[in-house]
Order: C-alpha cells, then sequence, then structure tokens
C-alpha cells in the first residue's frame, strides 16, 4: 500500500527569540497530503509561530522544514504560489470596500478579476463586496480574509484561528467549506481555539504545548486516546462516603464522577461501593470530548502517534 506523502513535515525544530527561552523545542510534525489537520493549544503554546516558520516569515535556530518536499528554502516564489494563507488579523484596507481588496490582490497576483465572485460565493460574501471593509464586523473581516487566501486556488492552505468572530451559523459554514476543499485535494492547517470543532471538521489532530507535541495522531487515534480518558457519572445515596472510599469529583450529595482506565476498573469500583452499603441508583458514561482529552493530555508524559 502506497503512503500518503506529507505535505509539510518539521523535523526537530526549535526557535526562539533569544537562546534562553524557546518557544518551540525540538518540534516534530507531518501534515499528510489532503489532510485538515487542527493544531490546537493555549495562548502562547507556538502555534503562530509554527506557521509563521512554515510560511519562511521567521527562520528556524535548528531542525529541518519541508513543504511540497523541498527542503531549505520552503519559502520559494513556488512554494508560496501553492500555498494560501490567513495568519492572525487579515490584511486589509478598511477604507476600501471588499471588492476592491480583492481587485488589487487579482492584480497584484495577476489573476482574471473573475475569481472574486469565485471566493466570495465560497466564504457567503456575495452581496456583500460593494461595503468598505470598515463596516464589516470581524466575522465578515475573517471571511473577506479567507476569500483572500483562495485566490490562487491553493494546494495548501495555513489558516491561523480562521473562526474568529464567526457567529454559530458561520462557523457551519465554514466547516463545510473546509471539508468541501479538502474534497477538491485541498491540504488543510488550521489553529484554533474551538476545541469542539476541531474535532468536529478534522481528519487529524495536534496538540502543542510550550513548544512541545504532545499528541499528534487521525481522529481514529484520537478515539482511542479517548478511550483511555473513560469518565462516568454515578448517582449514589451518599457521594461523600464514595469519595472516601475512591478519589472522585463529587457533584453533589448524591452525584459523583468517576475516571477509569477500562471497565474492569470500573466493576470494582461499583463492587466496592456496594460492599461498603452505599446504594447505587445509575451509571452514566460520559463522553470526553476533544477539550478534556486536550487538558488532560498536558502533562509531564506526551501521548505519542506522530
Amino acid at each position: 500500500m502506497t503512503a500518503i506523502p506529507n505535505i509539510i513535515e518539521l523535523e526537530g525544530v526549535s526557535f526562539g527569540y533569544n537562546k534562553q527561552s524557546l518557544l518551540l523545542d525540538q518540534l516534530t510534525l507531518k501534515i499528510p497530503q489532503h489532510a485538515i489537520y487542527g493544531f490546537i493549544g493555549h495562548n502562547g503554546a507556538g502555534k503562530t509561530t509554527t506557521m509563521r516558520l512554515i510560511l519562511g516569515l521567521l527562520q528556524p535556530q535548528a531542525g529541518k522544514i519541508s513543504v511540497f518536499g523541498k527542503e531549505g528554502k520552503y519559502n520559494s516564489v513556488s512554494m508560496l504560489a501553492r500555498t494560501g494563507s490567513l495568519i492572525e488579523t487579515p490584511p486589509l484596507y478598511e477604507m476600501m470596500t471588499a471588492y476592491g481588496n480583492l481587485k488589487l490582490a487579482c492584480k497584484y497576483l495577476t489573476l482574471p478579476y473573475v475569481r472574486i465572485d469565485e471566493v466570495a460565493e465560497m466564504v457567503r460574501l456575495q452581496g456583500q463586496l460593494h461595503k468598505k471593509v470598515r463596516q464589516y464586523s470581524t466575522g465578515m473581516k475573517q471571511r473577506l480574509g479567507l476569500a483572500l487566501a483562495l485566490l490562487r486556488d491553493p494546494d495548501l492552505l495555513i489558516l491561523d484561528e480562521p473562526t474568529n468572530g464567526l457567529d454559530p451559523q458561520g462557523i457551519k459554514d465554514f466547516r463545510l467549506l473546509m471539508e468541501q476543499l479538502r474534497q477538491m485535494g485541498k491540504t488543510i492547517f488550521l489553529s484554533s481555539h474551538l476545541l469542539s470543532e476541531v474535532e468536529k471538521m478534522a481528519t487529524h489532530v495536534g496538540i502543542l504545548q510550550e513548544g512541545k507535541l504532545r499528541f499528534s495522531g487521525t481522529i481514529a487515534e484520537l478515539n482511542q486516546a479517548r478511550k483511555r480518558h473513560l469518565k462516568v457519572q454515578v448517582k449514589v445515596s451518599a457521594a461523600s462516603r464514595v469519595n472516601e472510599l475512591i478519589s472522585s469529583h463529587v457533584l453533589d450529595h448524591e452525584t459523583l464522577v468517576l475516571s477509569v482506565n477500562n471497565r474492569e476498573e470500573l466493576a470494582g469500583h461499583i463492587k466496592k461501593i456496594i460492599n461498603a452499603g452505599i446504594s447505587v441508583y445509575e451509571v452514566v458514561p460520559q463522553k470526553s470530548d476533544l477539550e478534556e482529552i486536550f487538558l488532560d493530555t498536558l502533562i509531564p508524559n506526551p501521548i505519542t502517534l506522530c
């Protein structure tokens, strides 16, 4: 079976504005072709720095970066011609209309103006193109920034917090657009703090903490990690007494949450509760979402699936 090529590869990449404080420490990251790779982490974890390094806006102190299989001059004109990006605040001229911004970009990139209507429809800005950007909401500016990133019909999209300012419908539209682009053969590398949204749209997930990759894998591998974070809500006659027997999180006088590694461990806990003369009324499994796994993963021993 032929292996899927990696569009982006970082190997042992380190970066910092001074030698005493590294923002990225020996980061190794592989993003396969046609993936939607969700990159998550707290503010200051190094997500934006990683994206700037990939685009060649910053240079690493150590390690190797390759994009489209080319190492070294990865910020070459040929690479950038195949890449669309939206990093932090979209580069917009607020006194101009949205159409004017897109037209100026088309002129600079020597693209036909017909692309303006095409990308506007993709990001749901049709009918809003002749408003001045200063009249746009934050979400509309994000849509326009995404439209600019899509102008060249890129093979690779690098998007930093692309759902900032979007309302729930806008987030849903964005999720559908990302899947459409993936089916068209695009590779998408995006960061987000909306962890539940990353889980809904991504094919792969990476968790970054303090410049180190704590988890990297497919959604299927993430689900395997979820099985190691099994939580059940238990209703009993005396939650405080259970907490004296077994480490748990008490919600109220008769409800608590147990964290277990497998069903056998859960059965042992339930037996111990019953043997202590405490009645068990209900046992309900809780689905651990990506955010819970993310928080649980922020420990000294990383989950390594990359």
